[in-house]
């Protein structure tokens, strides 16, 4: 029996997760073909898998029976032009985005999921204890509220903004702390214990205070740098109290880590909020949002429409 022909139009990471499954499967590497803008990439998935490099989308929509739609939704209607030529009637079209909105993948494949992830991986369970994140007003401080308190965590959000209180108890926050109420100048080595967890998007400071209020085996997720690159603590809080300083790195994060930051966002860990915190623009409106990056106005994720 002919094995059924597979074909991505787009050959990044989502796709080669599913590549590589299908090949693991036991599913036939020359009945998959890939497209995608990059030839580097098409090569990179033919010498490392297996499958054909296709020359171009055209060339996937003619050979595929399966036809997977593998590229971020504001690339999809170039993708997509002038295919229809090119694609039988009986073949099957999927777009890897079914059951999750677009704005879910827009929202999603970022740091706040592999924080948790993390997290839990070094033990971190709601019955351990409170999580705290900062710069929780954030697109990634937001969505790690969301998805945090999703999973049954008690959520702490620490912010700079008394006025976005409301918003962050809608997502997810069973309490708002502000850093107005921390004094900065003044950390000890050790102070109470009290988070199981936390994220932190600040760096500075901050994670230093967080280091020194962590619980025995508490973790942290260091996922960014909003108010400094430096950390000034001492060795207490690890040594003492077990703490671990995970650090997160999306860039260099390996596949079958993706894999599960993926799965989990796409199931139990995904954000319930979404709307809330996503504003969705047109790119003419990009410049006149740049001041209020820079100002620390901005609330929650804003998606650039480039279709708009």
């Amino acid at each position: 029996m002919q094995a059924l022909r597979i074909g991505f139009i787009g050959g990044g990471n989502m796709a080669e997760a599913l590549i590589a499954a299908l090949v693991r499967a036991g599913h036939r590497p020359e009945s998959i073909w890939v497209s995608d803008i990059s030839e580097e990439r098409t090569g990179m998935l033919h010498r490392q898998y297996g499958v054909h490099a296709a020359g171009g989308n055209a060339e996937v929509a003619a050979e595929a029976d399966v036809l997977v739609l593998a590229v971020k939704p504001q690339q999809m209607k170039a993708a997509l032009a002038g295919l229809a030529a090119s694609i039988r009637q009986d073949t099957t079209v999927i777009s890897i985005a079914a059951g999750v909105s677009v704005d879910s993948l827009k929202q999603m494949l970022g740091k706040a999921g592999l924080a948790i992830v993390r997290m839990e991986q070094n033990g971190l369970k709601p019955e351990n204890g409170p999580v705290i994140v900062d710069g929780a007003t954030g697109g990634v401080g937001s969505i790690a509220v969301d998805a945090l308190a999703r999973l049954g965590y008690q959520v702490v959000a620490l912010t700079g903004k008394a006025g976005e209180a409301d918003y962050l108890k809608t997502i997810g926050a069973s309490e708002v702390k502000l850093r107005s109420e921390l004094d900065l100048s003044r950390i000890r080595p050790l102070d109470k214990a009290t988070w199981a967890g936390a994220v932190d998007n600040l760096g500075g400071e901050t994670l230093a205070w967080m280091a020194s209020t962590m619980k025995v085996g508490g973790c942290i997720a260091s996922i960014g740098l909003a108010a400094g690159t430096s950390l000034n603590t001492t060795v207490l809080p690890f040594i003492l109290r077990g703490v671990s300083l995970l650090g997160v790195d999306s860039v260099n994060c390996p596949m079958p880590l993706r894999q599960e930051v993926w799965r989990r966002l796409a199931g139990d860990m995904r954000p319930a909020h979404l709307k809330e915190i996503t504003r969705t623009i047109p790119f003419a409106e990009l410049p006149s949002v740049f001041d209020k990056f820079i100002g620390a106005q901005i609330r929650g994720r804003v998606v650039v429409d480039l279709n708009a």
